[in-house]
């Protein structure tokens, strides 16, 4: 009882930070005696400290992601060094066309498949024209695309 009273009166008394500290270091029952205007010290003291332990936190992440974005440049300069440029000689190349032997096979390929997908005959399906139509899809959507049929079989 006469630590408790003790506490009281120093709480009174207590107008600093360091004695409010003190006084719940040594009892943390004291916090009931606390008037008004010391636990609003107390708590912008307590949001204060954690606001300067995140500036300093980002602080230190910032230095860190700007040193090692000037190694990295460092390291890109240097495997960007151009190479010696060599003199090449270029050879006339025949080239076979051999389009009409392609697109026949393709167009028996093509009715083939769509024969199978309406379980007809070959002979019930006309192949009049076949057009190339140019992907224009990104590369996620084709290695997708890949990787969802390879897994089927």
């Amino acid at each position: 009882m006469k630590l408790y009273m003790m506490n009281l009166a120093l709480a009174a008394d207590a107008k600093g930070i360091n004695d409010i500290i003190e006084l719940l270091k040594s009892d943390p029952e004291a916090i009931h005696a606390l008037t008004s205007n010391e636990k609003m010290t107390l708590v912008l003291f307590v949001a204060g400290l954690g606001m300067a332990i995140t500036f300093a936190v980002l602080l230190f992440l910032w230095f860190a992601i700007n040193v090692l974005s000037k190694t990295m440049k460092v390291f890109t300069r240097e495997n960007k060094r151009p190479a010696p440029v060599q003199k090449v000689e270029t050879k006339a190349v025949e080239t076979i066309e051999e389009t009409e032997e392609d697109d026949e096979e393709l167009i028996a390929v093509i009715s083939a498949a769509v024969a199978a997908s309406l379980n007809t005959s070959i002979h019930n399906i006309v192949v009049r024209n076949v057009v190339r139509v140019n992907d224009h899809s990104p590369s996620w959507a084709k290695t997708g695309r890949i990787e969802q049929m390879n897994t089927r079989f």
